[in-house]
């Protein structure tokens, strides 16, 4: 078995697995500082990884295991592929596994606009559809457009997107909405692709970081 190494030490162990920013939260995990010692480390068949991604006749699970002071502990780790290759269904739910990542990166990452970007969580979607409402009630002179929306959007970066007038705020919740709904769209179309797929071929051949707006 093959243990995740961070930053090039081992590092403390809170009881779960901990995703750096920008990777693959299955590939990354902390581990207790004690099993600096290799013998120690080796003792429970884990060993460093080096390699960037998962490496070649390997494959991600979860290992649970007992330490010294009979704690138990559980971290991400890679054994061996097993030698049946894989169903068409187990490679279909290998691929949607895949394609959630994606989307849930790209969504965390924000939508785009003007060079900064604004948040895509729930807490956000509320608030920027509230611009919203509110915008098209101003434009039509119903409520006056707050001094509060008029400073700008907080985005991702902690800077404001200014909003001065309803028809600027109405544009902001348009494009954040566009990029939200395209991103949904093209993960639900990956998905179809994958559930249409007949063979094993034909699921590998679907790229899960193509296509994706920017």
């Amino acid at each position: 078995m093959y243990a995740r190494r961070l930053n090039s030490t081992w590092t403390e162990w809170d009881g779960k697995p901990l995703p750096i920013v920008g990777g693959d939260p299955a590939l990354n995990f902390h581990v207790p500082p004690q099993w600096s010692d290799a013998e120690k480390r080796e003792r429970f068949g884990l060993h460093l990884v080096r390699e960037t991604s998962v490496p070649a006749g390997k494959r991600i699970i979860s290992y649970s295991l007992i330490d010294e002071d009979g704690e138990p502990r559980k971290l991400d780790a890679l054994v061996d592929v097993a030698t049946d290759p894989l169903t068409l269904d187990e490679t279909r739910a290998a691929k949607f596994l895949a394609i959630v990542a994606q989307t849930e990166a790209r969504l965390a990452a924000g939508a785009p606009v003007g060079g900064l970007h604004v948040a895509l969580d729930a807490d956000a979607r509320a608030d920027m559809g509230a611009v919203a409402t509110t915008a098209i009630a101003a434009r039509e002179g119903a409520v006056p457009w707050p001094e509060g929306y008029a400073r700008g959007f907080i985005t991702i970066e902690n800077v404001r997107i200014p909003m001065p007038t309803p028809a600027e705020g109405l544009a902001v919740a348009a494009v954040v909405g566009d990029h939200y709904a395209a991103l949904r769209q093209h993960s639900r179309d990956l998905k179809d692709l994958v559930e249409a797929a007949e063979t094993i071929a034909d699921v590998d051949a679907i790229d899960e970081k193509a296509g994706w707006p920017g």
